[in-house]
């Protein structure tokens, strides 16, 4: 069974893979961390503990990673017209955020009233969204990669215009 102080070294090895380092955090002599460090390791009860601890932090990135992702779409795939009505008078008033699914809530960067009663709505940057998931999934390699696609885009941006 190991010690606290190797559950420590366990938890402080996974944060980092830095032996000596985690051995004097867990709480070793600086002198002797080196070989403390040696030992912990050796230990099929510390492997153990790193093992789950390194499981245990894998679990909790892609939850993370997943609701990051998440958050991303519901901006980068937002419309204005999820968050506002038209009446049949043709007025355009901001939806109550009780109306709204908690996608189109978290597109929504602002909601202002105006002294006149006019209502502006702000969504957060579709573009900077798309970009970043754009990047998470491999879409763009590098940034040199990303301006020749920009590049390619505007091109034919301007030759669909000139026909």
């Amino acid at each position: 069974m190991a010690t606290r102080m190797a559950k420590r070294f366990a938890l402080e090895y996974a944060r980092d893979f830095r032996a000596r380092a985690a051995a004097v955090r867990a709480g070793a002599s600086p002198r002797s961390a080196h070989s403390t460090a040696c030992e912990w390791l050796k230990d099929p009860d510390v492997q153990r503990l790193i093992e789950q601890e390194l499981e245990h932090r894998r679990e909790r990135n892609e939850v993370l990673v997943s609701r990051t992702m998440r958050e991303y779409s519901r901006v980068a795939f937002s419309t204005l017209g999820e968050v506002v009505e038209q009446g049949e008078d043709g007025s355009v008033r901001a939806k109550r955020l009780a109306e709204m699914q908690p996608e189109e809530v978290a597109a929504v960067r602002e909601i202002r009233t105006g002294k006149d009663g006019e209502v502006e709505v702000k969504l957060h940057d579709k573009v900077r969204a798309l970009d970043s998931l754009a990047k998470v999934l491999g879409l763009f390699r590098d940034e040199e990669e990303a301006k020749k696609v920009e590049l390619i885009h505007r091109f034919v941006a301007v030759g669909a215009k000139e026909e």
